[in-house]
């Protein structure tokens, strides 16, 4: 005959982790390794501290005798921290044997926890073959959208099986999906037609269509002296197939980067810059057609048009906003123009935008990024860089529809060195908020978001990286903000943990 003399031990115990799920915050829960026996006629009680708020609540067993609970009170915002402990002193098993627990500091079981204002949602892999899922390995900015019923969908430059790399080349794009927890590639990684094993691409941009299905703006290079030739392509399942041929001409400049939009029609607007300016096409009745003539404002030789993207927006009603960042002479660093396509021409929205205008010598605009309010006003933010030494701050731009309104979104704490970037974005909610992302801090880089939890604005530092990170901003149904960040080949999504 076998003798019991082993008392229970934890199993398990929630919430107890540095990341905690919000969901997990309204039940505090321990698991035994087998049933348990109290000792009184009551379950014990458990002292429970959620950030300022201190109570006490009974623990009630459960019918399999296998755990002890109780409801707690829920954080009202986060981020939140919590902490919890219970005597076991009347804890034995249906034996006798008293629970086994860390004598110090005495006989109690405890929690601690800490639930981030953001979420983690799974790592992004596919299978490159049957089988075997692996990470993607991003190379440069992710480009991210929302479908309506919640699904996440990013594509990015994978660089996966290429012998060298760099920070911005991929050698095909992958386009996935996220519902659930679980990710699907949508058809097979891709380039343009008759693209050669060498060829590279990079930068994707992405939306999606009237009819749900995502499209996709990128560069490709055939090889490594070759320009940069823009395309486009639409996902038609089973497959991903082009919306016409290549968008700039062999002769053009070479485009620097590109921008992808939809209309209040559901066309695809594509806008890209180059060394002579600014172009934008829509895809119309099967044709790329051009919006007006190439779009920039100095022309003397000392004139230079920014290697960011431009910024695209459409204000509801079939007009389109892009902007830029230019340095119209030699006298000046780039400021910001933006200009509304109304249907017939292009208008500017004012003159050229810095914030730092009084000294047009000395700051500059970087990395612009535009929305549209639900009046139809549009409104852009870019990164004001101090000549190349360091980002002076965030600034964010509303137009009034007369003038424009700026303000500064970052604190100095906030700063960057200049070899970094901003990667500024911004998104609009139905209400009419303005939602912003950036890479900010001197000692230390982090990027934080502008939101509203809850209804209250609130700037949280999102995640702490060693380095500022390529990101990108999209909303859910809710308005909550959906952000994609590269690191060192991964992809990382956050959301709002709640």
């Amino acid at each position: 005959m076998t003798v019991d003399r082993t008392g229970p031990t934890v199993s398990s115990s929630s919430p107890n982790a540095f990341e905690t799920l919000f969901s997990e915050t309204a039940t505090l829960r321990v698991t035994f390794s087998e049933p348990i026996r109290l000792k009184s006629a009551e379950a014990p009680m458990a002292s429970i501290q959620v950030d300022y708020q201190e109570w006490s609540s009974r623990m009630t067993l459960s019918d399999d005798r296998l755990s002890l609970s109780t409801t707690m009170i829920q954080p009202y915002l986060l981020p939140s921290e919590g902490s919890a402990s219970m005597s076991c002193e009347d804890i034995t098993d249906l034996a006798g044997n008293p629970a086994q627990f860390n004598p110090y500091p005495g006989p109690r079981i405890h929690w601690s926890w800490r639930v981030p204002s953001f979420k983690s949602e799974p790592a992004f892999s596919f299978e490159r073959t049957p089988g075997v899922r692996e990470g993607a390995s991003v190379a440069g900015r992710p480009a991210l959208a929302v479908e309506s019923g919640g699904a996440l969908v990013v594509a990015v430059a994978d660089s996966h099986g290429m012998t060298e790399r760099n920070e911005t080349d991929g050698a095909r794009i992958v386009v996935g999906r996220l519902e659930g927890n679980v990710w699907a590639v949508l058809g097979a990684p891709f380039a343009a037609p008759g693209a050669r094993e060498e060829a590279t691409v990079s930068r994707p941009q992405l939306a999606l269509g009237s009819d749900g299905h995502p499209v996709v703006a990128f560069l490709q290079r055939d090889s490594a002296s070759a320009g940069a030739a823009l395309h486009v392509f639409q996902w038609r399942p089973p497959a991903w197939m082009p919306l016409g041929a290549r968008l700039n001409l062999a002769e053009d400049a070479a485009p620097y980067d590109v921008a992808l939009a939809m209309d209040s029609e559901g066309r695809p607007v594509v806008a890209w810059s180059a060394s002579d300016g600014v172009r934008v096409r829509r895809w119309t009745e099967g044709q790329w057609l051009a919006l007006g003539d190439i779009q920039r404002v100095g022309t003397g030789p000392g004139s230079t048009v920014s290697t960011d993207a431009p910024a695209l927006s459409v204000d509801g009603s079939g007009g389109i906003f892009v902007a830029w960042a230019e340095a119209e002479s030699a006298d000046v660093l780039a400021g910001l123009h933006v200009r509304h396509w109304n249907g017939a021409g292009w208008t500017a929205l004012g003159e050229r935008l810095l914030h730092d205008r009084y000294f047009p010598d000395r700051y500059r605009v970087t990395q612009p990024a535009l929305a549209t309010l639900p009046d139809g006003r549009p409104v852009a933010v870019w990164g004001e860089m101090h000549g190349s030494e360091y980002h002076d701050g965030m600034v964010v731009a509303r137009w009034s529809g007369s003038a424009w309104n700026l303000e500064v979104a970052t604190s100095w704490e906030e700063g960057l060195d200049g070899e970094k970037r901003r990667w500024p974005t911004v998104a609009v909610d139905g209400h009419g908020r303005v939602l912003t992302t950036f890479i900010g801090g001197r000692s230390s880089s982090s990027l934080y978001a502008n939101w509203y939890p809850r209804e209250l604005h609130r700037k949280e530092r999102v995640r702490d990286y060693s380095g500022a990170v390529p990101t990108s901003l999209a909303l859910d149904a809710a308005g909550h903000p959906v952000i994609a960040v590269s690191k060192g080949g991964s992809l990382s999504i956050y959301r709002p943990n709640q």
